[in-house]
């Protein structure tokens, strides 16, 4: 069965409520979520607010799984989705700090060469933030590099690598 992923746009705060109505529907989703602290303890929340991904078998038409709270769904390269699935699943995983950012694009390109982002591109901060850009809705997501991640710039005018 082949899935096609999706970008729905949905009311922010709907995005966990979405994701389970399509869940009950037997869709695949995927809302990216992060830790923030609040008191003594922390909780999950969505990283990004009004957004969710969702995997739909291919011969299931797109109108058919819409649900109350679903504003739009955007027009997105299923490549561009797939591959910012799997940069947000990583990033879920890896134990660093992350944070939702405005879109950025940088002058030049880096690719972390170690630690648990290992092969993702992005772009480097001057405070030695990575970036890692979501292009299928045009949001990014702000690393607070660890002690074992090391970035190297694609960029051919830099000739060292920043992090050595």
């Amino acid at each position: 069965m082949n899935i096609e992923w999706h970008v729905l746009y949905v009311q922010p705060r709907f995005e966990r409520y979405v994701a389970q109505q399509l869940w009950r529907q037997g869709i695949q989703t995927f809302v990216p979520m992060t830790r923030i602290q609040r008191g003594d303890s922390a909780i999950k929340v969505p990283l990004f607010s009004g957004y969710l991904f969702c995997g739909v078998s291919s011969h299931r038409s797109l109108p058919t799984f819409l649900e109350p709270g679903t504003l739009e769904v955007l027009d997105c390269d299923e490549q561009v989705i797939a591959r910012d699935i799997e940069n947000l699943k990583r990033l879920e995983n890896s134990g660093l700090l992350y944070s939702p950012s405005p879109y950025l694009e940088g002058e030049s390109t880096a690719i972390a060469a170690e630690g648990p982002l290992v092969g993702m591109e992005g772009f480097m901060l001057a405070d030695d933030r990575f970036v890692i850009p979501v292009r299928s809705f045009l949001r990014s997501v702000v690393v607070t590099a660890g002690p074992t991640c090391r970035f190297v710039s694609l960029d051919p005018s830099c000739k060292a690598d920043p992090a050595a």
